[in-house]
């Protein structure tokens, strides 16, 4: 298990005050890629064996967003591996202890030499502390699509949505997607991830949605083939 305390500032915050989208992915992010520093197992060691963790998917409940000036806590333990996926969670909690935000997410690896996905070897997941699983609902990795969607319009993968392994970050989905959701209190999200996006890639923005889900999905304006599907459960 890793841990980060942190107080949440003024430039993670919106009009009212709440932890913006931005911060809330970038505070799960961090405390992840610290843990595999701590065991060893970061960027450096990834890189020296032509590896990459790639996000599968994400199920993130939300119960209340942390607001401006609190000190929270976010924490993380991997808490399953196969042969080629590993399973981890995350909390954000407040200074009772309370759980604010919990998500489950499931993981791939990556050979980055053949740009495809590879066996997780014992040595790649030594040093992790195995937890208990989470105990927040269980839900399906991959999003039902509805037979239909509305087209909205296409954006270009830009700098900023880059991560280490010059792909667009798995977070950059979630921060977009929510570009495309009215105000309203979100409850849940959850993303299933098809395939990666590259710099400058132009892609095609759809949405289908209830009055109470919002499914955005990106697809390649080119290949036509999905790069992820966005799910947000509003109030």
């Amino acid at each position: 298990m890793s841990e980060i305390k942190k107080k949440v500032l003024f430039s993670e915050v919106d009009f009212k005050r709440d932890m913006t989208m931005s911060a809330l992915v970038s505070y799960m992010q961090d405390c992840i890629n610290n843990h595999t520093e701590e065991i060893n197992k970061g960027i450096d060691y990834l890189k020296s064996h032509n590896r990459a963790w790639f996000t599968v998917s994400w199920n993130i409940e939300i119960k209340k967003l942390p607001k401006l000036n609190d000190e929270i806590t976010v924490r993380t333990w991997a808490y399953g591996f196969t042969a080629v996926t590993g399973q981890r969670n995350v909390l954000i909690l407040d200074t009772d202890g309370n759980v604010c935000v919990c998500a489950d997410s499931n993981w791939g690896f990556l050979d980055t030499e053949k740009q495809c996905p590879t066996k997780i070897m014992p040595e790649d997941f030594e040093g992790y502390d195995m937890g208990e699983r989470y105990p927040m609902e269980k839900v399906s990795r991959k999003i039902k699509l509805p037979e239909k969607f509305d087209y909205v319009e296409d954006i270009r993968v830009r700098k900023e949505d880059m991560d280490y392994n010059n792909h667009m970050s798995n977070g950059r989905y979630i921060i977009n997607a929510y570009e495309y959701v009215p105000e309203g209190k979100v409850k849940r999200i959850r993303v299933d991830y098809k395939k990666q996006c590259k710099y400058k890639e132009e892609l095609q923005v759809y949405i289908n949605h209830t009055d109470n889900e919002f499914i955005i999905k990106f697809t390649g304006k080119d290949d036509k083939e999905d790069r992820a599907v966005v799910l947000f459960e509003i109030e």
